[in-house]
Formats: structure tokens, sequence, C-alpha cells
């Protein structure tokens, strides 16, 4: 989770846009623009997230319920405020630990379980929801895991456990 808003183009985040009683979950490479396109202001930003259109899926998924029409629109409803309260409470990185690091150590899960969602990750490493979906993309980019499909967050393992030397 970033802790700032980022000035210019940055790598993609997913962010949290309060107007009134509605959240916009949407993501972007340049929250200035996109924000400023919306007709609003920086401090209307509730939370951002690293990651990118798989993340947003998932956020969408998970408060289809409170969804507005089809939109990216969602009612800021209990279960949002809730959410969102939860991951600014949220350490970025247990123990400091660097993105390199997590990524070993989410390899080493996915490759061992021959199982692969955030969730699974999320658990075992004991991080958020949103780092763990944004471990579950950096390993996609290194295909390790295929990319997300269809309807839940499971997705195939691609790559073999590492070998130690």
């Amino acid at each position: 989770m970033l802790n700032h808003i980022p000035a210019g183009p940055h790598d993609p985040l997913v962010y949290f846009l309060r107007n009134g009683n509605r959240v916009k979950i949407g993501y972007t490479t340049n929250l200035s623009n996109r924000v400023a396109a919306l007709s609003l202001t920086l401090k209307f930003v509730d939370l951002t997230l690293p990651g990118g259109r798989d993340l947003e899926t998932v956020m969408h998924r998970r408060f289809a319920t409170e969804r507005l029409d089809g939109t990216e629109w969602f009612v800021h409803s209990r279960r949002l405020r809730e959410f969102i309260a939860s991951e600014l409470a949220k350490p970025p990185a247990p123990d400091g630990a660097s993105d390199e690091e997590l990524i070993r150590e989410a390899v080493l899960h996915v490759t061992e379980t021959q199982f692969a969602s955030a969730s699974m990750l999320q658990r075992r490493m004991r991080i958020s929801f949103a780092r763990a979906q944004h471990l579950m993309v950096q390993l996609e980019q290194r295909r390790i895991v295929g990319p997300l499909t269809g309807r839940g967050s499971t997705r195939a393992v691609i790559g073999r456990r590492p070998v130690a030397v």
C-alpha cells in the first residue's frame, strides 16, 4: 500500500476515490491527472494500493454488492469503509522486507504447493491482501503463474520449484 499520493506518472496503482456517499475504484499510472479528469481533488483519495487492472478486477468483484449500475462507482458502505481502514492500518511489508524478498518467498510458496492465489499468499506470508495481489501480478510477469481468468481467484502455476545450489 502506498502511504502517499505520487505526483506525475508512476507504477500502476488501484485507487479508492470518495465523492459523497460513493467511492470510485479504478487503476491508473497517473493519479493526479486521473483525479483532475474527474473534476475532483487529491484530498478525496482514501486509499491507494500497488497493482493494476488485475487488482482492480479483484476489488470490483469483492465489492460487487455495493456496485452502482455496472460502473466503477460503489456505495461507500460500512464494509468498504472497514476495508479501507484495515488496509491503512497495515504496514507495507513485514519486517521491512523488500519487494524482491517477498517475491522470492511467494515463488517458494506457490511452487511448493502448486497452488496460486492472493488469499493463500496473504495467509501464509501474513501480509495484506493488496500486497499479496501485487505479488501475484509480479509472479505473472515473471511467468511463475498464469493470468487471472474468469471467476475465482486461483491461477495456474507455470513455474517449477527452484532447485537449491
